[in-house]
């Protein structure tokens, strides 16, 4: 998917930056969605959403290069949003179809399917518990 809101983000969404204090949420937040932890040490262009005090959503660069974990399909559109409007307002990443309704909602904002593509794994397949937009290296 890729493209530029339509609308502003929802008042109250605050993405901040991943700080050393944040890692382990997010490797647990990781570890929760994906089954794994994938929390690099270098953490530049790294940002996340902080809500009652917890990690719900990170991302390492939402684009096709990075990858972004979400507890909640709602949670993930805050990201988008939140990264978007702090960044240059357009965004590329790699959207699964299974979540439909932030697909959809992207749709109705505006964005565009660039690429269809499709995800392969090596052995058994563990389906996110959560919101998981993967990169193309992993």
């Amino acid at each position: 998917m890729e493209g530029k809101f339509k609308n502003l983000p929802e008042k109250g969404c605050e993405i901040q930056p991943i700080r050393e204090e944040n890692r382990d949420a997010c490797a647990a937040l990781c570890q929760k969605v994906t089954g794994f932890n994938r929390v690099p040490d270098h953490l530049a262009g790294a940002a996340c959403i902080i809500k009652d005090q917890r990690v719900t959503a990170f991302t390492l660069n939402l684009s096709t290069d990075g990858y972004s974990v979400a507890e909640t399909q709602a949670d993930m559109r805050e990201l988008m949003q939140g990264f978007a409007a702090q960044n240059s307002g357009t965004l590329s990443c790699l959207m699964p179809t299974r979540n439909s309704h932030l697909f959809h909602w992207c749709l109705k904002e505006g964005f565009k399917i660039r690429k269809p593509l499709n995800l392969m794994v090596k052995g058994d397949y563990q389906p996110p518990n959560g919101c998981y937009f993967p990169n193309l290296l992993y």
